[in-house]
């Protein structure tokens, strides 16, 4: 009976510690989830974590192999239309010297150094350079887009360019090719291949304008000589700025190396968006190519008349700096302000004037004078582009036809400064720091000023003063004074004596205008003399 009493009572234990290990289970289950939820969305929140439920409805989900097959269908169509570029070039034969801080010698100077002179400067023996590069074809007569950096070396087009396709051995020479036209700005060369093979897989291309960041692309080249090599990735940022180029960049994470220059990066539609031209050798990951859509006028133009036109509106620019934004009231106004207009030119016809301030181009917003001069010189000539401007407290719509960008020499020769007489007097303007001449005809030569009817030139300014502030500098010439125009000494000594807070000011600096913000606060108190 006692047996049968403590197997019951061990019984009634085990049953009851299974009960309460449930109980505490389901207490922990559902205070766990009421933390959660509490994190979530209580007032102490200090992270978000999705459920299940909730990344099945915000996410899509992924089939792994229709995309597997998008990639292996666009490697096989795509890559017969991009080509491995092998170049030869003769350079040197001019001096050279050994100096300090520029590297290590060429072994083949090492005797002229040891046995010659080493102070002296000696021409060079000419050597045969090779590099290699890729591009792609877009038209079946056999005309192929690459950089300019693989066809051109010290300033000059290669001596021998041959290209070879995919379905081509190793072995196999290759067919030569002639450089159409290339635009060393934005790096953009057009190739033609002699005799062409028949048949040719052509890289149609896309627009680059409607390519967005978190799109995946592929880049396929010829890295290091390892031929037809597929790589993917995605954009990682549109409209990169780089160092000496008159184009943005798509930056990705498309592996990118040397030989990979001037091939194609296609989007998964099977469109190129880009053409890759460079690297962040300090990183790994971060590629950068060309949009299609800026290559696209520069192509057109070298195939139509063999040279490029840069965009042109006759206008100088600056930075809208906060202080000149804050004197015009401009506070939340984003452009480039307009500094001159060059007379009879399509931005004076269009009525753009100066202190204009320039918010968009044919639909494209600026913000600096780099977005500005990319965005004019990419335009068609002849182009009629709505140009949008900010002046005196409203937005104006104009439309300007994009002209072809004057050579240096046709700006002086048709904007040479015109011949006026003045004494040569020296007058003080106060506090500002600055000391003023008038403008002679010698100055004028001197300084090599255009497009001015009168002004008054800097001779000295004061150190510590406002002017020096500003960065004001002997030579510049003062033209305008709270946009009121100064044509002598004495408009600019009555304009700056008005005994303001600040002003603004307009000067000509050599062959540029540039507007000034002088600030009365700043400097020493006595620049007087």
């Amino acid at each position: 009976m006692f047996q049968k009493f403590k197997k019951s009572n061990s019984l009634r234990f085990v049953f009851g510690g299974i009960l309460v290990f449930l109980a505490l289970t389901l207490k922990i289950k559902v205070e766990w989830s009421e933390a959660a939820f509490a994190q979530k969305s209580g007032s102490g929140q200090v992270w978000t974590e999705k459920n299940e439920s909730e990344k099945a409805s915000s996410g899509s989900s992924v089939d792994v192999a229709s995309l597997n097959r998008a990639f292996v269908d666009l490697a096989k169509k795509l890559s017969p239309s991009v080509v491995n570029i092998y170049t030869k070039t003769k350079v040197g034969g001019g001096s050279s010297r050994f100096s300090r801080g520029q590297g290590q010698m060429n072994p083949d100077d090492i005797f002229k150094y040891f046995f010659g002179n080493p102070f002296d400067q000696y021409q060079s023996p000419p050597r045969e350079a090779q590099s290699m590069g890729s591009g792609f074809v877009i038209h079946g007569d056999g005309t192929i887009i690459t950089n300019s950096h693989v066809v051109r070396m010290q300033g000059k087009n290669a001596d021998s360019i041959m290209v070879k396709f995919n379905n081509e051995s190793e072995k196999s020479k290759g067919h030569e090719a002639k450089v159409l036209g290339v635009d060393e700005s934005t790096d953009v060369a057009v190739l033609k291949l002699k005799n062409p093979p028949k048949d040719l897989v052509i890289a149609p291309l896309g627009n680059s304008d409607k390519t967005q960041v978190g799109e995946w692309v592929v880049a396929i080249g010829n890295p290091y000589g390892h031929s037809h090599s597929v790589t993917k990735g995605i954009v990682s940022a549109l409209g990169r700025a780089l160092e000496a180029s008159r184009s943005d960049f798509i930056q990705t994470d498309a592996s990118i190396n040397p030989g990979n220059s001037g091939g194609p990066l296609f989007n998964l539609y099977g469109e190129v968006v880009g053409i890759n031209t460079a690297i962040d050798a300090r990183a790994q990951g971060i590629g950068f190519a060309i949009p299609i859509n800026t290559a696209k006028n520069i192509i057109k133009q070298i195939i139509e008349k063999g040279e490029v036109s840069l965009g042109w509106l006759g206008v100088t620019i600056g930075e809208l700096s906060p202080e000149i934004a804050n004197s015009l009231g401009l506070e939340g106004v984003d452009g480039v302000i307009i500094q001159d207009v060059f007379p009879g030119e399509p931005a004076d016809k269009a009525g753009i004037k100066s202190y204009d301030v320039v918010t968009e181009i044919a639909g494209k917003k600026i913000s600096s004078g780099r977005d500005f001069i990319v965005a004019v010189g990419n335009l068609p000539i002849g182009q009629s582009a709505p140009v949008k401007v900010y002046r005196e407290g409203k937005f104006v719509s104009l439309t300007a036809t994009i002209a072809k960008r004057k050579t240096e020499e046709e700006l002086a020769k048709k904007f040479g400064a015109p011949d006026s007489r003045g004494s040569s007097s020296k007058l003080d303007a106060g506090k500002t720091g600055l000391m003023l001449s008038e403008l002679t005809p010698e100055l004028r030569r001197q300084l090599d000023v255009n497009s001015l009817t009168g002004g008054a030139v800097i001779t000295q300014v004061m150190p510590n003063s406002p002017a020096a502030q500003a960065m004001l500098q002997q030579g510049d010439v003062l033209i305008e004074v709270n946009r009121k125009p100064v044509r002598t000494v004495k408009d600019a000594v009555t304009l700056l004596g008005a005994k303001k807070d600040s002003y603004l000011l307009k000067i000509q600096r050599r062959s540029a205008s540039i507007i000034v913000f002088l600030d009365m606060s700043t400097g020493d108190e006595d620049t007087e003399e």
